[in-house]
């Protein structure tokens, strides 16, 4: 773990909500696919504040990119007021949320929302290192207006063929979503799976992995065989 500055070269709207943000670190910043850095919040507000953010750039990028749902709060109001060009101080690498490289059994990835950060960055280190086992991931959101990245997961599966991905959307409503409907939970329980043969990496709020990794204990998968990360 160390302390450093990082620039902001970029920030991208992926939704009404969400941006992702692209920080240029200033050293050598080494890090695990799934972990996550700590920012320091500056403003008017005594004592300075830290908040957790997953990484969902692959190691080895050159940068540090977070997918972050703003929200009326203390760390979402200081990134909303800043700039390209504009530096802040970070800590880390933090946190244990991070790819098995000792097994050799397929991987089934499943998010929500911004969830999806960590998981972004363990499936594209994998695929970019050469890794052949199957993964699949399911990545569920809300709403049509919340939706972001299938473009690029889609463009992703059809490169390589170890890949797969399904999008569902709990409350399609009357959009022209073409894609799976239901809660993500549920859109499990329909697929089937090699349970004897899969490691399982969760990420989203806490009863999505609650429920989720219930699931997976009830059909035999070992407990040594699921991660899992809360936001």
């Amino acid at each position: 773990m160390k302390d450093f500055r990082a620039k902001l070269v970029s920030v991208k709207e992926l939704t009404a909500d969400v941006r992702q943000f692209s920080f240029e670190p200033d050293t050598d910043f080494h890090f695990e696919a799934g972990q996550f850095v700590m920012i320091d919040i500056i403003d008017e507000q005594a004592p300075t504040a830290s908040r957790a953010y997953s990484i969902a750039s692959t190691p080895g990028s050159g940068v540090i990119e977070l997918v972050i749902k703003l929200r009326d709060g203390r760390g979402s109001n200081f990134l909303r007021g800043l700039s390209e060009g504009d530096s802040v101080s970070m800590k880390g690498p933090f946190g244990h949320f991070a790819i098995d490289k000792s097994s050799g059994k397929d991987l089934v990835f499943i998010a929500t929302g911004t969830g999806i950060a960590p998981i972004n960055s363990m499936i594209r280190s994998l695929l970019e290192s050469g890794d052949a086992r199957k993964m699949r991931l399911f990545f569920g959101l809300r709403h049509f207006n919340d939706v972001f990245w299938r473009e690029e997961f889609e463009k992703l599966a059809a490169e390589h063929e170890n890949f797969d991905v399904i999008l569902s959307l709990s409350r399609p409503d009357d959009s022209p979503w073409d894609g799976r409907q239901g809660r993500v939970t549920s859109i499990i329980a329909e697929e089937n799976f090699d349970f004897s043969n899969i490691q399982v990496y969760l990420c989203g709020n806490k009863a999505m992995v609650d429920e989720t990794k219930h699931f997976f204990v009830e059909h035999g998968v070992s407990v040594q065989d699921i991660r899992h990360e809360i936001f």
